[in-house]
């Protein structure tokens, strides 16, 4: 099982909203389509925003919350996944939206995995506002992708 801190583990969080948002800014900048355009916008500021949100905490948390080791199953096949997910201009709104929220999923099941791993009040909160966030990106993005289908 591995283990890691709770800085390390936030860090390749973050990195990853960051890849996300680059890739969905690229995305707009490639496409002609105006959908596809206002969608992409959207979810990448939507990833830019958790990304602040996740430094925010990190700044404010207690140095030794931050220095926390926890031992889980599943990360390094969730950080695979998402390390492997791929964007590109081609994909339509439904794939996009589709893939974003397989990884909404993923990071789901690690905050879940990582709440249950600890006995820590302050980390219970964060993984518990983390999948927060993430499940209200989850909403966002299909109620976005729903509006953008029907006009």
């Amino acid at each position: 099982m591995p283990s890691k801190q709770i800085r390390e583990i936030l860090d390749q969080v973050r990195g990853m909203h960051r890849k996300m948002s680059v890739c969905f800014h690229s995305m707009h900048e490639q496409t002609d389509d105006a959908c596809l355009k206002l969608l992409t916008d959207y979810m990448a500021d939507h990833e830019s925003r958790i990304d602040q949100c996740i430094a925010s905490y990190e700044s404010d948390a207690a140095k030794g919350v931050l220095d926390t080791w926890l031992q889980f199953g599943d990360e390094d096949e969730i950080s695979k996944r998402i390390a492997h997910a791929t964007f590109d201009h081609s994909m339509t709104p439904e794939e996009l939206v589709s893939k974003a929220l397989d990884i909404q999923r993923d990071l789901v099941k690690l905050y879940r995995e990582l709440s249950e791993a600890t006995s820590v009040p302050e980390l219970e909160d964060l993984f518990s506002n983390l999948i927060t966030l993430e499940e209200n990106k989850g909403r966002h993005y299909t109620r976005a992708l729903s509006e953008m289908m029907t006009g």
